[in-house]
């Protein structure tokens, strides 16, 4: 016969179970209310992004939700009674929906999914010189490239020491260097180049370009003439501003031209962001020298390592920063405020300073109030909207070259952006020595 404590036990044992049981929550297949929407993380997102949607009543069981934005169907990959996820293979924008048991609920604010199809332009994908048409040609890590008004792509080859132009349909040439490293000015064909990174083209189709061998800023006229605009032609140091080659630099990097034909440069190893005039006289117009992220006015405001820049129709510059993992503002009264990032590297998407990048570089504005920036530790492309929200749009973060359409793109260390009139941008993938043609839609 058992003994009491054993049938004790036994019982016992039951009953522990059926309490645990009882007490495990049960999916929630089949609501009995109808559902409701609390928050969307993205109100913009790419193709094949995954957009959460946080809220009550939707089931559990994936297919038992229907996520509709503008009547158009999601994906929805994973569910909870207080979670969907879902990602869209279609550009769409409009009211998002979602059924649940043949109850409905909506979300006030319109969501946009946006398509970025990304093809190669030009480059073999191997290193080298030749000019020639699209992947027949081929660059050596280029970093920087601009939209001139001929319609025609400039392109910085840094390590080709070279500036070549690229046409609608793909064909490459040199404008200007020879290829060997030097500070030679003339002809574009016996001109020389020490490192080229920044390029920008003004309205009457001069080209401006940073070269950081020399510390200092070429310019070469539409007839090819190559001269030294501003900074020593022996290449000198410094951070003195003033008229032409008398001014100086450190590390000047990406450049930006105004409507007026100004000049503003990145001026990396001195943190400060300075201006040319078409005349050719130096100032400074942010930043004290000193490496920090304090905002404020032109004159108090830090830099850490600015990289690129890019200016809106309202004169407004935006500035990447190296150090900060930020992108900052330089309104038309010299303030200086951060837009987006947190400070740290991060790939998340969000607000504003509650994004985070991991080394944004590119940077161009699509004269709508949205800026894209190429996020070159995780090799992908960010939007930042009008309103300040961060989205990841372009880019599977694996660090290699795809051709494909939003998250099946593909990018090998992205630096330098440009933007045409029609919107298309253009992107310096400059591991794979390829330039990268990006479409919006």
């Amino acid at each position: 016969m058992k003994s009491l404590s054993h049938i004790f036990l036994f019982y016992f044992s039951v009953a522990l179970i059926i309490t645990i049981s009882s007490c495990i929550k049960k999916p929630n297949v089949n609501p009995s209310g109808p559902p409701t929407i609390t928050g969307v993380s993205n109100f913009i997102a790419g193709i094949g992004y995954t957009v959460i949607v946080t809220g009550t009543n939707f089931s559990s069981a994936a297919a038992n939700n229907t996520v509709t934005i503008n009547n158009i169907p999601m994906t929805v990959i994973s569910a909870a009674s207080t979670q969907l996820s879902f990602f869209s293979t279609n550009a769409v924008s409009g009211t998002l929906s979602i059924s649940v048991n043949g109850k409905v609920t909506t979300f006030p604010t319109s969501i946009r999914i946006i398509s970025l199809t990304t093809s190669t332009l030009a480059g073999s994908g191997s290193p080298g010189s030749d000019d020639g048409m699209g992947t027949a040609a081929t660059f050596n890590q280029p970093w920087s490239c601009a939209y001139g008004p001929d319609g025609y792509l400039y392109v910085a080859d840094s390590y080709n020491n070279k500036i070549r132009k690229i046409k609608i349909d793909g064909t490459v040439s040199t404008v200007a260097g020879t290829g060997a490293k030097g500070n030679t000015d003339g002809a574009g064909a016996i001109a020389t180049f020490d490192t080229p990174y920044g390029i920008a083209v003004d309205n009457s189709g001069n080209i401006f370009v940073s070269d950081i061998g020399t510390d200092n800023i070429r310019k070469i006229t539409p007839g090819g003439t190559v001269s030294t605009f501003a900074g020593s032609p022996t290449g000198r140091i410094g951070s003195n501003d003033g008229n032409d080659t008398t001014a100086s630099f450190h590390n000047p990097l990406g450049l930006v031209t105004d409507a007026n034909g100004n000049v503003y440069v990145a001026d990396g190893g001195n943190n400060s962001i300075r201006k040319i005039t078409a005349a050719g006289v130096v100032s400074t117009i942010a930043g004290t020298g000193f490496a920090g992220a304090a905002n404020g006015s032109a004159s108090t405001a830090t830099f850490n390592a600015p990289l690129c820049l890019a200016i809106d129709g309202s004169g407004n510059l935006y500035v990447t920063e190296m150090n900060n993992y930020d992108i900052r503002k330089i309104d038309a009264g010299g303030n200086v405020t951060t837009i987006a990032g947190t400070g740290q590297a991060g790939s998340s998407d969000g607000q504003g300073t509650s994004a985070a990048f991991n080394f944004p570089v590119g940077i161009v504005s699509d004269g709508q109030g949205n800026l894209f920036v190429t996020d070159n530790g995780y090799g992908t492309i960010r939007m930042i909207t009008s309103t300040g929200f961060v989205a990841t749009v372009a880019g599977n973060g694996i660090g290699t070259s795809t051709d494909g359409v939003g998250i099946g793109s593909g990018f090998s260390n992205p630096l330098g952006m440009a933007i045409d009139p029609n919107g298309n941008v253009y992107v310096c993938d400059n591991a794979s020595n390829k330039i990268r043609k990006v479409v919006i839609q």
